[in-house]
């Protein structure tokens, strides 16, 4: 199954020695300082985590155990890669319709 892409652009890396063209996969493109960038990783994932999260627990009136926020997130995410937990896409992507529609 191929890995679904939202969006891909050719990234360049240089190095002394050896000029690599590669494609980068599933790339959030964000303001940094004097403009925008594309960039990928947890330090992207996480404010998206973290909003799912505030809409989960406003839809269960303000009051959850971080423990059950954690469950639903997980359990709502849409698994790529290897089935479960893999090392490249951890849980998954979070979805945040389903994580809301399913949270209780």
């Amino acid at each position: 199954m191929a890995r679904p892409t939202s969006l891909s652009r050719p990234l360049v890396a240089t190095s002394r020695c050896i000029r690599i063209r590669a494609y980068a996969y599933d790339m959030v493109l964000s303001t940094v300082p004097g403009g925008n960038s594309f960039s990928a990783g947890t330090s992207m994932a996480a404010p998206h985590a973290a909003g799912v999260a505030a809409l989960v627990i406003g839809k269960n009136g303000g009051d959850m155990a971080p423990a059950r926020v954690e469950a639903v997130l997980r359990a709502s995410a849409d698994d790529l890669g290897k089935p479960g937990r893999d090392p490249y896409n951890g849980y998954g992507r979070i979805n945040a319709y389903r994580a809301v529609t399913e949270a209780n």
